[in-house]
C-alpha cells in the first residue's frame, strides 16, 4: 500500500492495481478480525473516499483506477470486484466498531455521503469519491466467474450474477452508513452522473 501511495503521488496516470488489491485484503482481514487496525497508509487511502477530492488524494479513487475498473479486459474485472467491496466492508466494519465502542468514529467523515455545500451550490456530483466509485462499479458490473453466454437464458443468468455482487455491496453501504451521511442519495446522484457520462 505504501508503494502505491508513493507511485500515485508521483504520477496518477497509472492505476495502482497492486495497492488496490493489498487494500482489499487488509480491509477484508479487518472485517473478520475484531482487534486488527488497518495500517495508517491503508486507512488514509480508504478514508479519502469520504471527501470530494478523494480522487486526487488517494490512488484508490483515482480516475485511472476507476477507468481500469470499467474495462472488462485485463485487470478490470478484478478491480471492479474489489473496489465496491472495499467501500462496503469499510462502512460495515466502521459501523460495527462504533456500535461496540458505544460512540461515533473519531471525526472521520462517513465514506459514502452527500457533501451539503456542493449540493447547495448545485454541483452535478455533490457526493464523496467513494460514492462515485460505487457508481462506476454499478454502471459497469463485472464478475470474475461470468461466463460467455451462448443462449438468452444463460445471458440473463450472467448479468444477474454480475449485478448481484454490486447490489450486495450497495445494500451493505446503505445499511451501515449513518443516516446523516445520506448514502442512498449520494449513490443515486453519483450513479445518475456516471450513467450520463457513458
Amino acid at each position: 500500500v505504501d508503494a502505491a501511495v508513493k507511485k500515485h503521488s508521483s504520477s496518477d496516470a497509472v492505476p495502482q492495481v497492486d495497492g488496490a488489491l493489498a487494500t482489499f485484503l487488509l480491509v477484508l482481514y479487518r472485517s473478520s478480525v475484531q482487534k486488527f487496525a488497518l495500517p495508517a497508509s491503508a486507512s488514509k487511502a480508504v478514508a479519502a473516499g469520504g471527501t470530494v477530492k478523494g480522487h486526487d488524494s488517494s490512488f484508490l479513487y483515482s480516475p485511472s483506477l476507476l477507468e481500469a475498473a470499467t474495462n472488462a479486459a485485463g485487470g478490470g474485472v478484478l478491480l471492479n470486484y474489489v473496489l465496491h467491496r472495499i467501500v462496503a466492508l469499510h462502512c460495515k466494519t466502521t459501523s460495527k466498531q462504533s456500535e461496540n465502542e458505544g460512540r461515533a468514529s473519531k471525526g472521520e467523515q462517513p465514506l459514502v455521503r452527500i457533501v451539503e455545500k456542493r449540493l447547495e451550490e448545485n454541483h452535478s456530483r455533490p457526493c464523496s469519491a467513494a460514492a462515485r466509485t460505487l457508481a462506476v462499479c454499478a454502471a459497469n458490473p463485472h464478475h470474475p466467474q461470468s461466463t460467455i453466454a451462448t443462449t438468452p437464458q444463460s445471458s440473463y443468468r450472467s448479468v444477474a450474477v454480475r449485478y448481484s455482487s454490486v447490489h450486495d455491496s450497495l445494500k451493505t453501504v446503505v445499511t451501515y452508513s449513518p443516516v446523516v451521511a445520506k448514502a442512498p442519495d449520494a449513490i443515486i446522484f453519483a450513479l445518475f452522473a456516471e450513467v450520463n457520462d457513458l
